[in-house]
């Protein structure tokens, strides 16, 4: 509703009248992704990972680039774009879904969670509920803000170079989705030896496989750059550096994120999303 009532305004602050329509087409997905990633989280539950991975992954994204390649060939790159968006999450909905409901919904019965089911859920995930949406600033501030003080092509030569930073944490997540239903075991067990033992070793390997290739692209920025996105984008090198370099420094804690949420002390990410949130802030304002 917040998207619907104030798209124009949002147009008018970054200067691109455009934005606008494309805010309207995205609304859809504000709905698809959130229910993606409940079925994700359920799967990821019971660590299974395959059918997610597959879902997502392969037929989604594969899906999308196939859709953005067509609608691109026939002169409608923005249009193949947002399909390439959306394709990820429809897939995940309809392959997922029907799976998740046959298994607890086959009987047709429809069973109301306890009360101290519900309050233990809302206890726990309040906090990240804030943490979520200051993460969400904390990783888009920085195209607003260039959106803002800047044009979009400057938005457009930033963009480009923008996903090249989950190189530096491409290892961390991976290892963070069996992570956590591994970890939150080992807690309610009460086998905190086991679970620093986890902590630790996690981090090293993840470290010690992402080291490598940030340090080379951290040297070799515009090289990296040319050769990935033509010398159209060249200007965009001077930024990857430091935002490669910044999110390695993530990778080099480890789990902690993750490590938050299994040991029941989500707050602390709502705490640490904030303030990196207001440092951003002002790094970005420098």
């Amino acid at each position: 509703t917040a998207v619907y009532l104030l798209h124009p305004l949002v147009g008018r602050l970054l200067g691109t009248g455009s934005l606008s329509g494309y805010l309207l087409a995205f609304i859809p997905y504000l709905f698809a992704f959130p229910l993606g990633q409940l079925l994700i989280a359920d799967f990821r539950g019971r660590q299974r990972t395959v059918a997610p991975v597959i879902a997502q992954h392969i037929v989604g994204v594969g899906a999308g680039i196939v859709a953005f390649g067509v609608l691109a060939a026939v002169g409608a790159p923005d249009t193949g774009a947002i399909a390439y968006w959306y394709a990820p999450s429809v897939a995940l909905v309809a392959a997922l879904g029907p799976l998740v409901v046959r298994r607890y919904y086959g009987d047709g019965a429809v069973s109301w969670p306890h009360r101290d089911a519900l309050e233990t859920l809302w206890s726990y995930s309040w906090p990240l509920l804030l943490g979520g949406s200051f993460a969400v600033l904390l990783s888009n501030i920085d195209l607003v803000m260039i959106g803002y003080f800047s044009d979009s092509v400057a938005v457009g030569e930033y963009r480009a170079i923008q996903p090249l930073r989950t190189i530096a944490f491409f290892l961390l997540t991976s290892t963070a989705f069996l992570y956590l239903p591994i970890a939150s075991t080992l807690y309610e067990e009460g086998r905190t030896a086991a679970l620093s033992n986890l902590y630790k070793t996690t981090t090293k390997w993840v470290v010690a496989g992402t080291a490598p290739i940030v340090l080379l692209i951290a040297l070799f920025p515009v090289d990296t750059v040319v050769a990935l996105f033509g010398s159209d984008y060249e200007g965009a090198a001077v930024a990857l550096p430091a935002l490669l370099l910044g999110m390695f420094g993530q990778t080099l804690m480890g789990p902690s994120g993750v490590m938050v949420k299994a040991i029941n002390q989500t707050r602390a990410e709502t705490v640490g999303a904030a303030i990196g949130l207001a440092v951003n802030l002002v790094a970005n304002l420098i």
